[in-house]
């Protein structure tokens, strides 16, 4: 995977809600993201539940990281100059480069990744969840 400071070293994450209805505020394991304005959640879980959580992926490396949004905010981080991620240089034309570099790369990872659509549907049908069932998913 590369030589230790090699950009090629990254890591990837997506995560986020297509569908309000996946959104889930009052899940027990999350209302401290909700209700501690004190907690290091609370301002992107305040968000969440007037905005709800928009689909995004994200790249870090020893470096940087970009968190994008193609609804929403997207953010960027100098992690050497900014370890706790307070900053968000996405916008900023000193990181237009490192933005549209971090981008290509995230475009790569989704290519090298991702599933292809079947062009049938499983006879077998979904497999039971105790969450989601098809009336609720839309």
């Amino acid at each position: 995977m590369g030589a230790p400071g090699n950009m090629s070293r990254t890591v990837y994450s997506e995560g986020g809600y297509q569908y309000f209805s996946e959104f889930e505020p009052n899940d027990p394991e999350q209302t401290h993201a909700y209700d501690d304005p004190h907690g290091n959640e609370y301002p992107r879980g305040q968000e969440e539940i007037k905005e709800g959580c928009p689909r995004a992926i994200m790249a870090k490396n020893a470096t940087y990281k970009l968190v994008y949004r193609p609804e929403g905010v997207s953010e960027l981080y100098d992690l050497a100059a900014d370890k706790r991620e307070m900053n968000n240089v996405y916008n900023q034309a000193k990181y237009q480069n490192v933005r549209k570099e971090m981008q290509m790369d995230l475009l790569k990872f989704m290519i090298r990744t991702a599933d292809v659509t079947p062009v049938l549907e499983d006879p077998r049908g979904l497999p039971p969840s105790p969450h989601w069932t098809s009336k609720n998913m839309y």
